[in-house]
């Protein structure tokens, strides 16, 4: 049954509608109209029966023809006629809704016998009682939007916008600027902004849609009807404008076309009238009483069997919509079992994965169990029984069901692992992912045997291959987050040296930064250069250059251990490490430990000056960062002390430091 279908109708009826007399004058009622916070007045006699409906539209029309004043009364503008309908012939919101639609309206007031309102139904109404999740996550903007827009120009006087929204019979206008053919929203003006500026001033001659246009509330094309919705309820505007990324204007999308872009399934919502009509027309067609009767037994078997079909449709929704709303494939499977076990009335449903390879062990994902019985999920004697199973017989997709198993043959090892379990009737379903078998779906009765119905089995079929969509969705969001991993890592790795990049180490250093200076503690920072390293590359090549790099990388990495503190290649054969909660002290003592680190590696460079092997010169700088301090200016003290470690004979260390910056 559809979500419409669902409703109370009692819900969507407005039994309490802003009425007002026709004596009023045109700025009461437009007071009373805001003050009521509604976009339409119901024209009633003392007795409250029904006159006229005026909506913020007439009012716009009116102003538009300079037909009416401040002071005039309502009986001289209001429409003469208005589409009603008697609160008996609206059995449900099918019906209204066929109504709104038919007549081209937003509100339908209902009176009664006496002619008396009773109250109002809105397209409003009817869009706040449905749920946008399920009827509006799934289309796009650009499938309803209207892209013929009436527009101005932002020196649009008054009295032409009036004229604008009466003759295209809109309830609003883009206010855009120009650049060539292209159009840039900046603002809306709608009925309302007019029939409230006109009630201030009412001859508005020197006003233009500078002066009263409303805030923009935009949306993309691309975005959902759903996302849509939600801006509309947070802003509390009914119609959002639709601008393309250039942020040139692509169409209005209005509350009105979120109910008609709603995609629903108008035989379900029929049934309970078709039902009315079938029993009618069973009581006119049977003329004897063993007719009646007969047909009174069909219609109820038939009653029966849709209500337990609906029902049926229900319980694969609900799983349908749990698989879609959730990538937790545990708790999809685990909520599957439940509803099952609650829909069959079964003593225990379980799903269990097949092994996947021969010497392999499957596993009991999850169980639900009534009734006091033992949970299997967990029992390690039961699994390998399991696995036994002859799962060739299964590949083919077939559902097996055996509805006694005191009446069958109890050597088998299928029919020992339920005997085991004390189970009397069984019935298992094959889960294929991918067109391989993943698993069963088995379902278990205890005490009494059971012949599992055709429908039944039709409606695990269904069952099983959304858990199957649900498994291949949770593998694709795995392999998904697995390659977002490894992308993120190599955006973040230097690829020679495998220690961080330039790029991580900004992002880190800029956050301990704004972390030490809120929290008042010492940030270090060690610039390390290979000594003499272009006549190393002159020497030995680029690819023992490349080898080089790597093992002093290494040995960098290897000297600092704890959690916070970073190795990166800050280009070329430079180096940083950042020290976080680290004084000068402890810096110059891991600078030492580093340079030492290096040297033992013993790489031979015949070229250089200071040593027969790589060595490396580092520069130390330490701060308390200040808020309105500058990371530059402790990386730039840091480079200054590399340049005087390497000024004086390299293979060693300088330092720099100040207390606060």
């Amino acid at each position: 049954m559809s979500v419409l279908s669902s409703l109370s109708l009692e819900r969507a009826i407005d039994r309490q509608p802003p009425l007002i007399a026709p004596e009023t004058s045109v700025n009461a009622a437009l007071a009373h109209m805001q003050a009521a916070g509604s976009s339409y007045l119901i024209v009633t006699n003392p007795d409250h029966t029904f006159l006229s409906l005026i909506t913020e539209r007439d009012l716009v029309r009116t102003i538009a023809a300079q037909q009416v004043y401040a002071h005039s009364p309502l009986f001289q503008v209001m429409p003469p006629e208005a589409v009603t309908a008697h609160i008996k012939d609206i059995p449900d919101l099918l019906t209204a809704r066929m109504l709104l639609r038919q007549h081209k309206i937003r509100h339908l007031p209902l009176i009664n016998d006496q002619r008396s309102v009773v109250g109002t139904i809105t397209y409003d109404k009817l869009s706040q009682l449905l749920n946008p999740v399920d009827l509006l996550g799934l289309r796009r903007v650009k499938e309803v939007m209207t892209s013929q827009v009436i527009g101005a120009l932002p020196d649009t006087s008054f009295t032409h916008m009036s004229q604008l929204l009466a003759h295209h019979r809109v309830s609003c206008l883009v206010i855009h600027e120009t650049t060539g053919a292209a159009r840039h929203p900046i603002g809306l003006v709608t009925e309302r902004d007019i029939i409230c500026q006109w009630s201030q001033d009412g001859t508005n001659q020197h006003r233009d849609a500078r002066d009263i246009m409303s805030p923009l509330h935009s949306i993309s094309p691309e975005e959902t009807l759903w996302q849509a919705h939600a801006l509309m309820q947070k802003h509390h505007v009914r119609r959002l404008v639709v601008i393309h990324q250039a942020g040139t204007l692509a169409g209005i999308v209005t509350q009105t076309s979120l109910l008609q872009g709603i995609d629903l399934d108008e035989a379900r919502l029929t049934l309970n009238t078709l039902q009315c009509i079938v029993s009618d027309h069973t009581v006119e067609l049977n003329q004897t009483n063993q007719k009646l009767q007969r047909k009174v037994e069909e219609r109820k078997r038939a009653k029966a069997a849709l209500q337990l079909q609906i029902a049926r449709e229900r319980l694969v929704g609900r799983i349908t919509q749990q698989i879609r709303k959730s990538l937790d494939l545990e708790a999809v499977l685990q909520a599957t079992v439940i509803e099952i076990s609650k829909f069959l009335k079964a003593d225990r449903t379980l799903v269990y994965c097949v092994p996947e390879k021969e010497h392999q062990q499957g596993k009991i994902v999850v169980e639900a169990v009534t009734n006091g019985s033992l949970e299997a999920q967990g029992n390690h004697a039961l699994e390998p029984i399991l696995a036994k199973l002859d799962f060739r017989f299964y590949a083919s997709g077939r559902i097996h069901s055996i509805p006694d198993l005191q009446a069958v043959d109890r050597s088998s090892q299928k029919v020992r692992f339920l005997r085991y379990l004390g189970i009397r009737s069984s019935l298992f379903a094959p889960i294929h992912v991918r067109g391989e078998l993943w698993g069963l779906l088995n379902l278990n009765q205890h005490e009494t045997p059971r012949c599992w119905e055709k429908a039944d089995i039709k409606l695990l079929e269904q069952i099983v291959n959304q858990v199957g969509l649900a498994i291949e969705q949770a593998m694709l969001y795995a392999q998904l987050e697995s390659a977002n991993q490894q992308l993120q890592e190599q955006a973040y790795i230097d690829s020679l040296t495998q220690i961080m990049n330039r790029r991580r180490f900004d992002e880190c250093s800029l956050k301990e930064w704004r972390r030490l200076a809120r929290e008042q503690q010492s940030l270090s920072i060690i610039l390390c250069d290979v000594d003499y390293f272009k006549r190393y590359n002159d020497t030995y090549g680029h690819q023992a250059g490349d080898l080089c790099l790597k093992a002093v990388a290494q040995a960098l990495k290897a000297s600092v251990r704890r959690p916070a503190d970073a190795v990166a290649r800050y280009g070329g054969e430079e180096f940083v490490i950042l020290l976080p909660n680290t004084p000068l002290a402890g810096a110059c003592h891991i600078a030492e430990k580093v340079r030492l680190q290096v040297a033992s590696l013993q790489l031979l460079h015949e070229k250089s000056e200071v040593s027969d092997w790589v060595t490396i010169s580092l520069g130390v700088a330490s701060c308390i960062p200040h808020p309105q301090g500058s990371l530059k200016t402790l990386i730039e003290m840091a480079d200054t002390a590399l340049y005087e470690a390497k000024e004086n004979g390299r293979n060693r260390w300088s330092s720099n430091t100040r207390s606060q910056f």
